[in-house]
């Protein structure tokens, strides 16, 4: 009787660990003409049709977190709110973030486009989970020649 007791706490415990994965499928997509009508051209491929003087290489990180003012409040900006001081960012919050910072730098384009996403794992219990914390993106400034 021990032995079916024990087979049957063993069976319950294995099985209370299986975890199943759920099927998703995800597209992002940002609208690079809505740079274009502010006078930024961005291209993911490294040649154009134009001349133009190479500023230099920039990269930008934008990671999920909380995010306070001197205050201590929360600031959101064009940043989804997931709660009151958790703030997640999207893949347009991040381009978006790039090309400000690019034009600061004297900059009306960007050539050789890259976006990766930044991946976290952390442990939920014996499991690895990858989590999306935010983008990394990087290009090379552009000055147009009329």
């Amino acid at each position: 009787m021990k032995k079916i007791l024990l087979v049957f706490w063993v069976l319950v415990f294995l099985s209370s660990c299986a975890t199943k994965t759920p099927f998703y499928n995800v597209t992002y997509f940002v609208d690079y003409r809505t740079f274009l009508e502010k006078d930024f051209f961005i291209t993911e491929s490294d040649a154009v049709h134009f001349k133009y003087d190479a500023l230099g290489h920039m990269e930008t990180a934008m990671h999920s977190g909380e995010k306070e003012d001197e205050q201590g409040k929360v600031k959101t900006g064009l940043l989804e709110k997931k709660n009151d001081r958790y703030v997640k960012v999207t893949l347009e919050d991040a381009i978006t973030d790039f090309c400000e910072q690019a034009k600061l730098k004297g900059a009306d384009g960007v050539l050789k486009l890259k976006i990766e996403p930044i991946i976290e794992n952390a442990q939920v219990g014996v499991l690895p989970v990858y989590e999306h914390r935010g983008y990394r993106i990087s290009g090379m400034l552009i000055k147009i020649k009329n």
